[in-house]
Formats: C-alpha cells, structure tokens, sequence
C-alpha cells in the first residue's frame, strides 16, 4: 500500500484474526493472542450477533496498526460481507 511504513524489524509482527468462535480460541491457544496496553486486541470473535460494520471496522482497524503484518479472514465471516 502507498504511503505505508514498513513492518518492524523487532520481530514484533502480530497476526490479526476475524473469525468464529472455533478458530480465534485454535489461534489463541497457540499463543497469536495479543493484548496491548490500550487493551486493544489482534482478534475479532465473530458471532450471529457481530454486523458487518463491526467487521468492516476491525478490518481498518487491524490493516491501519503498524505491529499487525497479517490479517486473518475466515470463510464463516467472508460469506457474508461478499
């Protein structure tokens, strides 16, 4: 993207994900969970009640963050915003 800064060469580069129930507690039980000391966190838990603004919001959110490198979209989530 233009104009956007590198990722850190800290080695701090997180892995943001938006997905079901199932998939954020797989990413969270393998350690990708972050949070930081604004209490902001690197993951959207997606449920029947989460709307597609709130989704489209934690997308810009997680794509505007200099520490995220990947963002995570599940098919469960996708299917919808298409």
């Amino acid at each position: 993207m233009a104009g956007r800064s590198n990722i850190p060469a800290n080695n701090s580069a997180l892995i943001a994900i938006i997905a079901d129930e199932d998939t954020v507690t797989g990413f969270l039980m393998a350690g990708v969970g972050n949070v930081d000391l604004r209490k902001k966190t690197n993951y959207l838990l997606v449920d029947n009640k989460t709307t597609v603004k709130q989704i489209e919001d934690a997308f810009k959110e997680f794509t505007a963050r200099e520490d995220i490198a990947i963002v995570l979209i599940s098919q469960y989530v996708s299917k919808p915003l298409l």
